[in-house]
């Protein structure tokens, strides 16, 4: 939270500076001002997509290695094999790594996986 009011004061501060900068060198803005509700939606509606963003970059950050592992088992790993054995009972994919070598992903809890390397008996 201490990082959003830092980016919030960073904000505030820019626009206080842009806006002195502004009227300094030109006089004739002051009659040309937009209206305060104008102002007020647009600098609110800044504010809110700017913390939307810290929030769903936090949150990618958060659960990335969960979301790496699913997408590894849905893009990388075969549902389909021909190996049998405990080690391939209600398992979510395999991997091979080489002719005999298996990885196995098996879900252990909702999106918490294990992954074990077995040898493949046919």
């Amino acid at each position: 939270m201490a990082l959003l009011g830092s980016y919030l004061i960073a904000i505030g501060l820019y626009f206080y500076i842009r806006y002195a900068n502004k009227t300094a060198i030109n006089k004739t803005a002051i009659n040309n001002r937009q209206p305060l509700g104008k102002k007020m939606f647009s600098g609110s509606a800044f504010v809110i997509v700017v913390s939307m963003n810290l929030v769903a970059a936090g949150n990618i950050s958060k659960y990335s290695d969960v979301m790496i592992q699913v997408f590894a088992i849905n893009i990388n790993f075969y549902s389909h094999y021909t190996c049998t054995g405990e080690d391939f009972d209600n398992i979510d994919g395999v991997l091979f790594l080489s002719a005999s070598d298996i990885l196995v992903a098996k879900e252990t809890a909702p999106l918490t996986f294990e992954f074990k390397k077995v040898k493949c008996e046919p």
